[in-house]
């Protein structure tokens, strides 16, 4: 498929698509002609360099992340295990403060809807993060 059906089904622009061919992110083939053909499993593979670039991290690091994502090895290298910790422990803090954003908000929501019945109660670590609600959430009130 030609770079812009790529972009289409994977929606990342052609723009971002072409640099992920300069950083060796993607390797498509080319036609006589000269343009791009990617593999239909460029889309999955766009979609974990995306996947992967949503956590922050650089090229660089993905670069040496996507053969492990991919099955291609199993073999980290301890730098990359290092980029990942940081990365990972980044995450973790960013769910627990969304977590406890996400708490304080039902409660307003809960004092600002008064037929709402309790606020959700959030149990557990970023990992397992549950939600029970006793009674549906209402539509808040139009103004």
């Amino acid at each position: 498929m030609k770079i812009g059906e790529l972009a289409r089904r994977t929606g990342v622009s052609v723009r971002a698509l072409r640099y992920y061919q300069e950083q060796g992110l993607l390797a498509p083939t080319r036609d006589a002609n000269g343009y791009r053909c990617f593999a239909a499993s460029d889309v999955s593979r766009v979609a974990t360099i995306q996947l992967l670039f949503s956590t922050g991290m650089r090229s660089s690091c993905v670069i040496e992340a996507l053969p492990c994502m991919t099955g291609a090895t199993d073999d980290a290298a301890p730098a990359l295990v290092k980029n990942l910790l940081v990365v990972r422990e980044r995450l973790v803090s960013d769910i627990q403060h969304r977590t406890r954003s996400l708490a304080v908000l039902e409660r307003v929501l809960a004092s600002a809807i008064p037929d709402s019945g309790p606020a959700p109660v959030f149990e557990g670590g970023y990992d397992d993060c549950i939600v029970r609600t006793t009674t549906p959430r209402t539509a808040l009130p139009s103004k």
